[in-house]
């Protein structure tokens, strides 16, 4: 337990130097790039969190990630933080912490395509419409014919 709180700790100091460790005078020139829904959605299916942060709302993406942690680690180690002469109690709480971890992870997955949709169409971007994938799978006359079209 110390080491992952240590480990925290040292995540977090890298983090905001990263941030804020940038020498007096010096101005960096922000490009702004569109946002890929796609990208927000993956990165916060694998990591509660990361989609939100990939978005620019660092302080919502840990937030949520602490979130995540803080529930699942109090289900995990409820036997070892509390003591409980009824099992079924015990049992009740657990399933309900993991419920609620589920309910968070599903919002930082729903909130993050949807955020990176909204800042582009806030900052003017926009994305070809007709994207098509097409399956071959024919051979006649000297053609192949689609099989299986997809557009979206």
């Amino acid at each position: 337990m110390k080491t992952l709180f240590t480990n925290l700790l040292l995540c977090i100091f890298i983090f905001s130097t990263s941030l804020f460790g940038q020498p007096q005078g010096v101005q960096k020139m922000m490009v702004e790039k569109p946002k890929n829904p796609g990208a927000a959605f993956l990165s916060s299916f694998v990591v509660p969190g990361a989609g939100q942060m990939y978005n620019g709302d660092v302080g919502l993406g840990l937030g949520l990630f602490l979130g995540e942690v803080a529930i699942f680690g109090f289900a995990t180690n409820m036997n070892r933080i509390i003591e409980f002469e009824d099992w079924k109690k015990a049992k009740r709480i657990r399933t309900g912490c993991y419920a609620a971890g589920g309910v968070l992870y599903l919002v930082s997955i729903i909130q993050a395509p949807i955020k990176s949709k909204k800042l582009n169409q806030e900052k003017g971007f926009s994305f070809k419409k007709d994207k098509k994938l097409e399956f071959y799978a024919n051979h006649q006359d000297g053609k192949w014919l689609p099989g299986l079209t997809l557009t979206f």
